[in-house]
């Protein structure tokens, strides 16, 4: 674009333009685009050439370079002529470094796209609009810009077009205000209006220069009073006309493209647009309703199509499977509207529920009626909150500058306390979830496995070290594949349980089988051993109650059926209470131990027929623990008034983790107990440590030791689960699981003493990843 200008300065001056374009080796970071990493290339350049005395001009993004190079370069600086150049970040694009990275970030991703994907037979190689030059935007940050402008000494002369849409007009005339002794000299046209002026605009360069020459220019420091104090104002707005024609065009455009990665935030850029006069209020809202409406259809058309096949698969699955589809569009049907509506005022819920929108069929008329209403009315309130902070914000532009991270994080979480504390209090249902919230972080019951687990992983590493072996605890149990360390086999183990009167029965259903087969698979398993609904369905590989699913009925086994993605086993549904049944025996005694007994009662609520369900569990001091799951699992009768008196049975499998209460069941420790435990773990050849679940008709019977079924038996990382009993401490809790793991190193390390197999730390690694991907 500017080979002619160049060309006519050449006739004058010893002109070097060099070309970044794929230099990396001698760049500050290998791979860096940036425009400081640039102007360290030209240093070094002019250091090989033994320059030390330079004028510099740059061009649109080589302003940036020069400006950087002033930073770094140990010569003298003569001049500079910023010549269509950028500068201050506030004046390019939406005014904000995060919201202009994103774009450049898109920019950079399109450009990749096109250049990598897109056959083109090396037309696009030498384009100017390439992927280089995507990342030289995308690698910059010119918020150091302004204060190199600020302390800039020499002599500057700004060369700009009125009509430049890529360079704001109005960012010349802040570099005008900003450095004193600049001059601005203004050409009618766009971004590249030299190249069919350059005799003009090399005339008015060379004039510059040679004035530079001859100390006729000032330098900072001889400035004009009236324009040093200017210059010390602080950044208060654009200081030109409004953007309009090609250039106002182009920063809606880009506005649109913006609200595809953040709504938003989008918004309220657009509102300091409007604050610092780069942008009219019509024309930023109208961008951002138009973003927002195409991004918002773009979700539900994703739901549409992606749907109902997208949750059968990873990672959609993990989130979200038909039945919440099933239950979400009975709440749509009812609530849509208030649904669609509110999630428009509470950032984080609209891609959930958009794409759930379009995923379970709710009608697009509906949609499109309800989130444009919303849209219509949240994004003029946000942009023009935006524009009020915005006009306050400027007159501290340069705090706010240097704490610019906190002041953005204070604003976020401001934000999140606002719409997550604050408007959810006002109603019963608000309050009691975030007393709920409280519970769960306050009670270690509740807290995360990788926060409980921490201190027991540390005496882990204590055991590796003591032992010499990272996996020698897998010797627990030669005959569970990795000693039961994760993934096992559910069939297997309870396959090789010799007692098997004592096992619930159970059959293996394949993944690999069409659905009719797999429906087939459980249907003659219940004729052969005479069974009815309801029966259970679970993973062949699980933990934690993990997929589980009593099926009561026709109805549910179909969908079960139907969903039904991975090797699984169908289990006959015994009646009782449930206990879990931790046992170890080392290789060389006779007896065993029974390590931990845990009683797990289900969760029922009693009706006073008055109150919904959802009021039932919110009340109550337990469930309301788990309200959100509860909630969710009973979203089908959720608004059911019980009658008075009435149980509803809320938690179905005793899994802590699914909301059943654990009790220390150490009264139930009994000689004919583990008389019974003790028979049935010898007839499992290669067992030694683990833990059984099993319900029983009642605890005397428990105590007795007898009619009870197996329907687990877990390896060597379940848990003791006692140790959740309410009042129980961390410590407890800690101790126990510390305990726990020494007994499991010491009978690894019997067995592999006897011969046993030994499973390396690798095949453990290989295992929890497989685990991990299923």
């Amino acid at each position: 674009l500017y080979k002619e200008l160049i060309l006519d300065l050449s006739s004058e001056f010893r002109v070097i333009a060099p070309d970044y374009i794929g230099f990396e080796a001698s760049s500050r970071e290998a791979g860096d685009y940036s425009v400081e990493a640039q102007a360290i290339y030209v240093k070094q350049l002019l250091t090989q050439l033994d320059i030390s005395s330079i004028h510099v001009l740059g061009y649109s993004l080589g302003g940036g370079v020069a400006l950087e190079l002033y930073k770094h370069f140990d010569g003298e600086y003569e001049s500079l002529t910023m010549l269509a150049a950028i500068g201050v970040q506030e004046l390019e694009l939406l005014g904000g470094y995060h919201l202009n990275h994103a774009i450049h970030g898109a920019q950079l991703s399109g450009l990749w796209l096109l250049q990598e994907w897109v056959p083109h037979f090396g037309y696009l190689d030498d384009t100017l609009l390439n992927v280089q030059y995507a990342r030289s935007f995308y690698d910059t940050d010119q918020r150091p810009l302004r204060g190199i402008l600020n302390n800039f000494q020499p002599p500057m002369l700004i060369i700009h077009g009125e009509e430049d849409p890529q360079v704001p007009y109005g960012a010349a005339l802040e570099h005008k205000r900003i450095v004193p002794q600049s001059e601005l000299i203004t050409y009618p046209g766009q971004h590249t209006f030299f190249t069919s002026s350059f005799p003009e605009v090399a005339a008015d360069i060379s004039t510059f220069i040679a004035e530079v020459e001859a100390g006729e220019r000032e330098v900072r420091n001889t400035a004009s009073q009236s324009r040093i104090t200017e210059a010390a104002r602080p950044f208060e707005g654009n200081q030109g006309a409004k953007l309009s024609g090609l250039a106002l065009i182009i920063a809606m455009i880009l506005i649109i493209l913006a609200t595809l990665v953040s709504e938003d935030l989008t918004c309220i850029g657009a509102g300091l647009m409007i604050a610092r006069g780069i942008i009219g209020h019509f024309p930023a809202i109208l961008a951002c309703l138009i973003g927002i409406f195409l991004g918002d259809i773009l979700l539900y058309l994703l739901g549409k199509w992606l749907g109902r096949s997208a949750i059968r698969r990873k990672p959609f699955k993990w989130f979200v499977n038909e039945q919440d589809l099933d239950r979400s569009y009975q709440w749509f049907e009812a609530k849509g509207p208030r649904i669609i509506i509110a999630s428009r005022f509470i950032p984080g819920t609209r891609f959930p529920t958009y794409f759930t929108a379009g995923a379970i069929g709710a009608s697009f008329w509906m949609f499109i009626l309800y989130f444009g209403v919303a849209s219509i009315i949240w994004t003029p309130l946000l942009v023009e909150l935006a524009v009020i902070v915005g006009q306050e914000l400027t007159s501290y532009f340069e705090l706010y500058k240097d704490y610019a991270l906190w002041v953005l994080l204070a604003v976020l979480l401001g934000f999140m306390f606002f719409f997550k504390v604050i408007i959810p209090s006002f109603t019963y249902k608000g309050r009691r979830l975030l007393y709920s919230k409280f519970i769960r972080i306050t009670r270690w019951e509740y807290w995360p496995i990788f926060i409980l687990y921490f201190p027991v992983v540390l005496y882990i590493v204590y055991l590796w070290v003591k032992h010499r072996s990272l996996s020698i605890f897998a010797a627990s149990n030669p005959g569970i594949e990795g000693g039961g360390f994760v993934g096992e086999s559910k069939y297997a183990i309870l396959d090789n349980i010799g007692e098997k009167e004592w096992v619930a029965k159970y059959k293996f259903i394949s993944h690999d089988l069409t659905i009719n087969e797999k429906r087939t698979v459980v249907e003659d398993f219940m004729t052969e051993e005479s069974l009815s609904f309801p029966i259970v369905i679970k993973p062949n590989q699980g933990e934690r109650g993990s997929g589980v699913e009593i099926v009561k009925d026709q109805e549910c086994f179909e969908k079960v059926i139907e969903n039904l993605d991975v090797d699984s086993i169908v289990q006959e549904y015994i009646e009782g209470e449930e206990y879990g049944i931790f046992y170890y025996r080392y290789p060389d005694e006779e007896t065993g131990t029974l390590f931990s007994i845990t009683r797990k009662e289900l969760l029922y609520l009693e009706g006073d027929g008055v109150h919904s369900l959802e009021h039932l569990i919110l009340k109550h001091p337990r469930a309301v623990t788990m309200a959100k799951r509860h909630i969710g699992e009973h979203a089908d009768h959720i608004f059911d008034v019980p009658k008075k008196g009435e149980r509803v049975k809320l938690v179905q499998l005793g899994t802590h983790s699914r909301g059943a209460i654990f009790y220390d069941g150490k009264e139930c420790n009994t000689s004919e107990l583990l008389h019974s435990i003790d028979r049935i773990s010898k007839s499992y050849k290669g067992f030694f440590f683990g833990r059984y679940d099993i319900r029983v008709k009642s605890e005397e019977d428990l105590k007795k030791g007898v009619n009870f079924k197996i329907l687990e038996l877990n390896g060597v990382t379940s848990e003791p689960t006692h140790i959740y009993n309410p009042g129980y401490s961390v410590w407890n809790a800690w101790s126990t699981l510390c305990n726990q793991w020494k007994i499991a190193f010491e009978i690894g390390a019997k067995n592999v003493a006897n011969g046993a197999p030994y499973t390396t730390a690798k095949s453990l690694i290989q295992m929890l990843v497989k685990a991990r991907n299923l």
